[in-house]
């Protein structure tokens, strides 16, 4: 066996998935293992897996043990459309409310945490729940949903207040805000160098191939899987940003440095370690 390989379900990161010649990496040894953010980024902490993509929280709490793929990330500068508090109530009148959040993500649990403290002064109980909008919002004010819930959530409700999280937080920035990154353990990278960089180049043809296709096929796909019309499907994919440049670094940065202020992280962030074959 050669790398195995976290794969998060979510329909953001699948453009990096979507074109990959799974039978092929498969005879060439890798192994792609599929779970849910909170897993994989447990599966990469463990050295379950060795390269994934992971929630951007999850990196800074390993950052020594990291390095980050180039030029890879689910990442939006502005609307994500897969990341909302549905509120009973404008977002203003929040404060000393009772706010539900999903265990799935902590890059976005701690996002909305830092939108609220920082940007509108709230203070609010949190607790967290099973991510059912319905039974979140039977004991709480408001509830956090990200990803492929927050999707379906957002298409059948149609009187709560529903806050988009990227736009939230390029609206107070004007950074771009970075969600998931794709992570390598640092001891993979002189042990299997030359393996890692053919399962980069296949994330990297697979995000291409995904776009000149207009992100058609996914979109399909995901129809099928979830409902919601082709157009949705289409116009969702194409407003994210793929891409890990240094405008991406520098929002990410600001978001750990807010994160370490508020005790979110143990330990301060000051660079992001990119990975480089020629330095390998």
């Amino acid at each position: 066996m050669t790398l195995r390989i976290g794969e998060i379900e979510y329909a953001n990161i699948q453009p990096f998935f979507d074109k990959l010649n799974r039978n092929e990496l498969t005879e060439n040894g890798f192994q792609l293992i599929t779970d849910v953010p909170s897993q994989v980024n447990r599966r990469l902490a463990e050295g379950a897996v060795d390269v994934a993509g992971i929630s951007s929280f999850s990196y800074a709490q390993h950052a020594d043990d990291y390095s980050i793929l180039p030029d890879l990330s689910v990442s939006s500068k502005g609307e994500v459309r897969s990341l909302y508090l549905f509120s009973k109530v404008p977002i203003e009148q929040l404060d000393e409310k009772r706010v539900a959040l999903t265990a799935s993500s902590a890059t976005t649990v701690h996002l909305l945490k830092i939108i609220l403290r920082s940007f509108y002064e709230l203070q609010v109980q949190y607790e967290t729940m099973k991510p059912d909008l319905a039974e979140m919002l039977l004991t709480h004010d408001a509830a956090l949903l990200i990803g492929d819930d927050a999707i379906r959530a957002s298409r059948t409700n149609t009187t709560l207040y529903q806050y988009d999280l990227g736009t939230l937080w390029y609206e107070h920035t004007g950074l771009p805000m970075s969600y998931a990154v794709f992570a390598v353990r640092n001891e993979v990278l002189s042990t299997h160098s030359d393996e890692l960089d053919t399962i980069y180049q296949a994330f990297v043809q697979s995000k291409i191939s995904s776009h000149h296709n207009e992100y058609k096929d996914l979109s399909n796909r995901f129809v099928l899987k979830q409902g919601g019309t082709f157009d949705f499907w289409q116009s969702y994919f194409q407003n994210l940003w793929y891409h890990f440049n240094e405008e991406n670094k520098r929002g990410l940065l600001y978001y750990y440095k807010l994160a370490y202020e508020y005790g979110f992280l143990s330990k301060s962030i000051h660079s992001i370690s990119v990975w480089s074959k020629v330095h390998s």
